[in-house]
């Protein structure tokens, strides 16, 4: 019965949790330590209309931040458009630890990511960077995500 029970276990945590390959932004900024889509074992991760997708990115501070910005640029059609995000300030989705970060302070960012209903069914190369103290373009933290958007 404990074998059983293990082995459940097991296959809902890599089945519901994967690490991701993790693809570097353009500019060479720093890449997460650790990727996770929930539900996504290879890219592009399937997302869903009307849903919440949630996405863990572990990384460690390079610098003193007191200040968090999580930004999102999708790439659609070859234009990066700002993806607004309910709760910009990333301070408040970190999971493990809080502003400010001390140099070389591990932390797990925690993104919630809402999929309107409005959107259509196409693919999109998400960048998803922290920008740290205020200053523009100061990026922390920066992946690629590729995303395809589908209809329940």
């Amino acid at each position: 019965m404990i074998k059983y029970i293990f082995l459940c276990i097991t296959f809902f945590v890599s089945n519901s949790y994967c690490q991701l390959p993790i693809k570097q932004c353009a500019n060479g900024e720093n890449k997460p330590t650790y990727l996770d889509v929930v539900n996504c074992k290879e890219m592009p991760c399937t997302v869903v209309t009307g849903t919440t997708a949630v996405m863990y990115m572990n990384f460690t501070a390079p610098e003193l931040i007191d200040t968090l910005q999580a930004k999102i640029l999708a790439n659609v059609g070859g234009l990066n458009v700002p993806y607004p995000l309910p709760q910009p300030d990333a301070c408040k989705a970190l999971s493990n630890t809080h502003c400010p970060l001390e140099v070389n302070e591990p932390a797990q960012y925690k993104l919630e990511m809402p999929i309107l209903s409005i959107f259509p069914e196409i693919g999109v190369t998400l960048s998803l960077y922290l920008e740290a103290n205020g200053v523009k373009d100061n990026k922390v933290v920066c992946c690629i995500i590729d995303i395809q958007v589908v209809k329940p």
